[in-house]
């Protein structure tokens, strides 16, 4: 019987599976679409311009830690469009799987696109990489791979939600929403000064800090371990000098969640979440974004993500 470290390592290669990293791909940190040698099409995207500064409202000393998020996170709910990239890691004996995804988001034309790059390095082995983009369009989605290979190869795989849902991409990758979607669980319960910049502590739930942790496909493919989901993970929301949400770092060394099945135990999954880590980064919230889809000549149907 393996340990849980070492169960939970074949855990993680079977994340990385399901990330597409046993196809190696080009080095290159993340792609994005127009990287690809397909121009996407620029019918109904909004024009690029600088992004623009959000200000918040500056809580006092008798401001709740509620009432300090509420204020905090009030420009990206009143905005429509926001970026935000989440890196996440997952460090095991056997190897690192980390996640980086860059998201752009335009709540006014229902568009968003997720830009995002797995590697893999297994101790002592080559790092193995691969990158996808997925780009919304309302409920329609396009998925693009530079390591697809056939009549895939270049193009880009109209998507529907039950097709995202075979492929196990979580909802949260599918959400047109400003605000990460997986902050919306937070409950704030304490606020504090670091370097001169507000710092407020909270929790979210389970099912949200899995997936900042770049762990839900350990879920979605096991609905008995998801329906046995307990417990919150603590994390830090850093606020910039404008008052506003800049930060949000998780950490699973002090998770409190719990819950198991038969093919993950208690124990793997503890394991699992301990030895991850996550930190996104808010920007460009209420700035003018171009979000494209790619122009019919380049997208194929019927294929496999």
């Amino acid at each position: 019987m393996p340990s849980p470290r070492a169960a939970a390592a074949l855990v993680l290669l079977g994340v990385v599976g399901l990330a597409g990293c046993d196809r190696p791909s080009s080095p290159h940190a993340l792609r994005v679409a127009t990287t690809t040698g397909v121009a996407l099409s620029s019918e109904g995207a909004t024009p690029a311009a600088a992004p623009t500064v959000a200000s918040c409202p500056t809580p006092d000393a008798n401001t709740t830690p509620a009432e300090a998020w509420a204020a905090a996170v009030s420009a990206l709910e009143g905005a429509d469009t926001s970026t935000y990239r989440v890196r996440s890691e997952t460090a095991l004996p056997v190897g690192t799987l980390t996640r980086s995804i860059t998201v752009r988001v335009d709540e006014s034309t229902q568009r968003a696109e997720f830009a995002g790059s797995f590697s893999a390095h297994k101790k002592g082995g080559e790092p193995v990489q691969t990158s996808v983009t997925l780009v919304m369009d309302g409920d329609e989605g396009y998925v693009h791979s530079p390591a697809w290979t056939g009549r895939q190869r270049g193009k880009w795989l109209r998507v529907n939600q039950a097709l995202l849902a075979e492929a196990e991409i979580p909802l949260e990758l599918q959400a047109v929403s400003s605000l990460p979607p997986q902050l919306a669980s937070l409950e704030p319960h304490g606020v504090r000064e670091l370097h001169g910049l507000r710092v407020i502590d909270g929790r979210i739930s389970a099912e949200d800090g899995l997936s900042l942790l770049g762990l839900s496909h350990v879920a979605a493919k096991d609905p008995q371990l998801a329906e046995s989901l307990t417990g919150m993970l603590g994390v830090s929301a850093r606020l910039n000098n404008a008052g506003c949400l800049d930060t949000v770092e998780l950490s699973g060394e002090n998770s409190q969640v719990t819950g198991s099945s038969e093919a993950v135990p208690a124990a793997v999954l503890d394991a699992l979440i301990r030895a991850s880590t996550t930190v996104l980064y808010i920007s460009s919230v209420g700035a003018p974004q171009s979000i494209a889809v790619p122009p019919p000549d380049a997208i194929v149907d019927g294929g496999r993500i």
